[in-house]
């Protein structure tokens, strides 16, 4: 039977080169990566909720006790001092019994409030599950359609983040209302201490800061475009290896209180020829025009000890999600416990590095080796506070260290060198991405 030539060339069309199946499998993945990233967000968010409520009605209960007992306390005085009709008496009471009244209205509606919470969390987590095995068949597409050699490098993007993990609750204070003491004139005490929803927020990219109402905290990752050509195979780095391949992000454990930065004009321009136009002049680049941000970021490990059992774990029966907001990886446990504050600052060094090396007296693979390269990364501050540039020096001063000379208090001052953020390849008419 002779062949169709037109169905032939559909056909012909219709076939897909392995880098075409590679970046088809990728994207499929990065979509449902991303996906199960907005889904776990939001567990997370739940999480936090439900952590509040449930702390909200412990207090409430609480106080439905101290009320309680006011009250009957009071009355079984008055019935013991033969006070129990008189009528300063018994408006007290019942203003007691009213606040009681009060506390258990507020323990019912939160405790509705709760019900409603873990519902929606039931039902997240049975998503999120759906899209873990989503995750495990898209991840075999891509091995499937990339054969070896033919096509090894993977658009940054579908890099996950690798950052730091927060530090633990404790070492952040409340701004929840009841941290403040209760009203004078009742049985009040101060609660809510160091039971806190300002953790960091966890986030997929840097540029996902600021955009909810959790405590988001500063970030400083590599660039896009030194991520597109350091993981794209050949282009990598003669000391990296499998486990360099990392998207790597340092996040701050507390926004810094000042922030310094500082403009220059570009040297040697005559003004007056550049006002008539009869010469050009390159405005900005050359290292006497860099503008220039410094700051100091303080990072807390002193917590985080009482957690762990002398050989570096979690103490038995402690879920890491309840103390942190970033939970470590698995091997990160040891890290915390025997770097201390250093563990946060090699993930800073790894961003600025973009690998490691072999430590001769460590021991270990670390971007630690002593200098700084000039690797282009992004500095997230605020919002609006996101910049481009290198970091040319970094000064660590350790304030306090346990038994075992592990530094658990260190100040990181961060000199930080501007690049002239020009919109990329695929920015649009206004000069936005």
């Amino acid at each position: 039977m002779a062949s169709d030539p037109i169905q032939d060339l559909i056909n012909a069309k219709n076939v897909k080169s392995y880098r075409d199946k590679a970046v088809a499998a990728n994207t499929d993945r990065t979509d449902v990566l991303q996906k199960q990233f907005d889904t776990a967000k939001k567990n997370l968010d739940l999480d936090k909720e439900i952590t509040i409520v449930q702390s909200q009605i412990a207090d409430a209960q609480t106080e439905v006790t101290d009320w309680h007992t006011a009250w009957t306390n009071l009355q079984k005085s008055a019935i013991a001092d033969g006070t129990q009709d008189d009528a300063t008496i018994k408006a007290k009471i019942a203003a007691y019994q009213k606040k009681e009244s009060n506390a258990l209205q507020t323990k019912t509606d939160l405790n509705f409030v709760l019900g409603s919470l873990q519902t929606q969390q039931g039902i997240s987590l049975a998503i999120q599950a759906e899209e873990a095995a989503l995750i495990v068949k898209t991840a075999a597409d891509v091995v499937l359609d990339t054969p070896l050699g033919v096509y090894s490098g993977l658009p940054s993007s579908s890099l996950p983040l690798f950052y730091n993990a927060s530090a633990v609750r404790e070492a952040y204070f409340s701004s929840r209302p009841s941290f403040q003491a209760m009203a004078s004139g009742g049985p009040g005490k101060l609660r809510g201490l160091m039971q806190s929803a300002n953790q960091p927020s966890v986030v997929a990219a840097a540029t996902d800061l600021w955009t909810s109402s959790q405590g988001s905290k500063g970030m400083i990752v590599t660039s896009e475009q030194v991520l597109k050509a350091w993981n794209s195979g050949s282009n990598n780095p003669n000391t990296a290896d499998a486990g360099d391949n990392h998207n790597y992000g340092f996040q701050f454990q507390y926004n810094p209180g000042t922030v310094a930065m500082s403009y220059f004009t570009s040297p040697n321009v005559d003004v007056t020829m550049m006002t008539s136009g009869q010469e050009m002049f390159n405005l900005a680049g050359v290292s006497g025009s860099q503008g220039s941000v410094s700051f100091q970021v303080i990072i807390n490990r002193m917590f985080d000890m009482s957690y762990y059992t002398p050989d570096g774990v979690l103490k038995p029966g402690i879920d890491a999600s309840s103390i942190y907001a970033k939970v470590p990886a698995a091997d990160e446990y040891k890290d915390i416990y025997n770097k201390g504050t250093m563990y946060d600052v090699e993930f800073l060094l790894r961003v600025l590095m973009g690998t490691t090396m072999s430590s001769y007296l460590r021991g270990e693979r670390t971007a630690d080796m002593g200098w700084l390269p000039a690797m282009p990364v992004e500095l997230h501050l605020g919002k609006s506070l996101r910049y481009l540039g290198t970091v040319n020096s970094l000064s660590l001063n350790h304030m306090i260290f346990n038994e075992r000379m592990v530094p658990m208090l260190t100040t990181l001052d961060i000199a930080f060198a501007r690049l002239p953020d020009y919109p990329g390849s695929t920015a649009g008419t206004d000069g936005h991405k």
